[in-house]
Order: C-alpha cells, then structure tokens, then sequence
C-alpha cells in the first residue's frame, strides 16, 4: 500500500515509514545507552568512517574502498573491543529487567544512576571538614549528567545511610581495608 502522495521515482509505504521509525526509535535509545561516555565519541568516528567508505564506494574510487573495506571487514571486532564497558552495561540491564518482570522494552531504560533516597549532603560536608582536619584524603563523586553505574557495580553496597560517622569509618586511614598487604 503506497502513501497517497507518491515521490515520482521513490514509492513509500507504510511499512517503509514504520521502519524508519523503529530504526531512529533504536538509534536514539543507543545514544542515550552511550551518552556521557567517550564511547559516544568513538561510536560517531566510527559512524563518520563509514559514511565516507559510502561515499567512496558510491564514487568507485577502487583503491579507497579497498582499505576502508579492510577497516570495515574487523570494525565488529574492533567495536566489541572498544565498547566492551558498555556491552557489559547493557546485558546487564537485559538480565536485571528479564529477573525483575520488566516490560517487554523496559530493557532500553538506561539506570538513572540516583538512588531514590538520596541523602542529604550535610553528612558529606561533615565528614570532609573532619577529614580535613587529619589531613586525610577522600574521593567522593556526586553525579549530575556523567554515569558513575559502572564504578558503583564494581564496588560492594552498604546497606547503610550516609553519616559522617559511616563516612569517617570509609576513609579511615587504620581501617584493614585501606592497609596494604
């Protein structure tokens, strides 16, 4: 079934137009997967490089396409390498939502990365003015737009609310978890 306005040599039909669609629908939910990270860099140099392969191919200018397509022939290898944090985050957003019953798209929800109690920041204020004090160093990251998840999944989870006396037991320089071996 042809749209009732027809594009002389182009013919569009819905199929066409749902297609569209969906793959702009996919191209989005891969941008937001990637956003805030240097793979979003990577993924539109990569993207850049083949649209000029395109390009090149389209002109038939033989010797060119023959080294993009030597690039193009190991990019998935390539891409699995570079983007191999972002896979990982990925599956693992696939199995949280297939173990916890989520919608049938719910596995394209990026985790926002904020839990939803989230403490004051008295607590962290705290507990850096008493840490400064012993001239003790602490690194302590509060995210707005950069995605920490990858970091927070390699650490264990306290269940806990923060306080300063929590924080100061963290950072303790005596603690056997900041003593070498």
């Amino acid at each position: 079934m042809s749209l009732p306005f027809p594009l002389y040599f182009l013919h569009v039909g819905l199929a066409d137009v749902a297609d569209v669609l969906l793959v702009t629908w996919m191209l989005y939910q891969l941008y937001k997967l990637l956003r805030g990270s240097v793979a979003l860099n990577v993924a539109l140099g990569l993207l850049s490089l083949y649209l000029v392969y395109l390009v090149v191919s389209a002109l038939g200018l033989g010797l060119l396409t023959a080294i993009l397509g030597q690039f193009m022939s190991v990019g998935v290898l390539a891409s699995i390498i570079l983007f191999q944090q972002e896979i990982r985050r990925f599956l693992l957003n696939v199995g949280k939502v297939a173990l916890e019953g989520g919608g049938p798209l719910g596995w394209w929800r990026r985790p926002s990365g904020q839990p939803t109690g989230a403490p004051g920041v008295a607590a962290f204020v705290e507990a850096a003015k008493s840490l400064a004090g012993k001239e003790t160093g602490a690194l302590i990251c509060f995210t707005l737009t950069s995605d920490l998840s990858a970091y927070a999944e390699s650490g264990d989870r306290l269940d806990a609310e923060a306080s300063k006396r929590l924080l100061l037991a963290i950072f303790n320089k005596t603690s056997p978890c900041t003593m070498g071996p």
